[in-house]
């Protein structure tokens, strides 16, 4: 039985309830204007989530941002995969690069991350069509895995993080902020009081990229990011890029030719 309606009135921690209460298998089509997710359920349990076009992340993109393989390795397996049908992650198993539990676990973090987003959507609506899942709304790096997320730990989860948003946005209050790494923390002694996922966050921060883009190249989440990035702000680590310093930087990249970097920056300046 399929179901419809504005998420705002019916909440998504109600809809996932109901859905797993009942063993549900089918997609839910959560939308606004100008964005799409599918989350393809299996008995009441999260089996993937979608564009409907692609996947958003790669899993080859998930498991070098976790810091499971190298750039390198990467390219190698991609190497190996190139002219088979064989998937990705099957390359990377049986070329002992990873194993399938890492996979599954980067897959796991890849869905959360994204449903949890959904919870911060407004104004969204959404559509539940009941039947067996469609595997062609299962990524293809999801059919190297069985992993199901059930939804009660997702709700809980999904609640504690909104109250942390509220901290987040008094160091953050747009992602059009670009922020730096403070010249005091330039050396390689931070560095190495960091995760590999911090590392890769870090990477992002060169004075040119918001946090949306820093959000989008790392393949991390909007949480771990603004989360880490908040951090550093408070703690007098990170602070955001100075007018000056955002006006060099586009004059830099007019010159280069990166002309919508270069707009953006001049935007946020303006908006300072």
């Amino acid at each position: 039985m399929g179901f419809q309606g504005d998420l705002d009135s019916f909440g998504l921690a109600a809809i996932f309830q109901t859905l797993t209460a009942n063993k549900q298998s089918g997609t839910l089509h959560v939308f606004d204007d100008t964005t799409h997710r599918y989350l393809v359920f299996s008995q009441g349990s999260i089996r993937s989530v979608s564009t409907g076009k692609r996947q958003n992340v790669s899993l080859g993109e998930i498991l070098v941002a976790r810091g499971v393989i190298s750039e390198v390795e990467l390219a190698g397996a991609l190497t190996l995969q190139a002219g088979t049908n064989e998937l990705l992650g099957n390359v990377l198993i049986e070329s002992k690069v990873c194993t399938k539990e890492q996979i599954d676990t980067a897959l796991r973090f890849q869905i959360e991350e994204e449903v949890y987003d959904l919870f911060t959507w407004k104004g969204a609506n959404f559509e539940f069509h009941e039947s067996p899942p469609d595997e062609k709304m299962i990524g293809a790096d999801y059919r190297v895995s069985q992993i199901e997320v059930n939804t009660s730990g997702i709700i809980l989860e999904a609640m504690r993080r909104i109250d942390e948003w509220g901290r987040i946005a008094e160091y953050i209050p747009t992602v059009h902020m670009i922020p730096v790494i403070s010249p005091e923390k330039q050396d390689e002694a931070f560095l190495l009081t960091l995760s590999p996922e911090e590392k890769r966050i870090v990477t992002f921060m060169n004075g040119v990229n918001d946090i949306e883009t820093i959000t989008r190249n790392s393949c991390l989440g909007r949480y771990m990011v603004t989360q880490f990035i908040s951090r550093l702000l408070r703690n007098g680590e990170a602070r955001e890029a100075t007018c000056s310093e955002m006006r060099e930087a586009s004059e830099n990249l007019m010159l280069l030719g990166s002309l919508e970097q270069a707009i953006m920056l001049q935007r946020r300046v303006l908006e300072i």
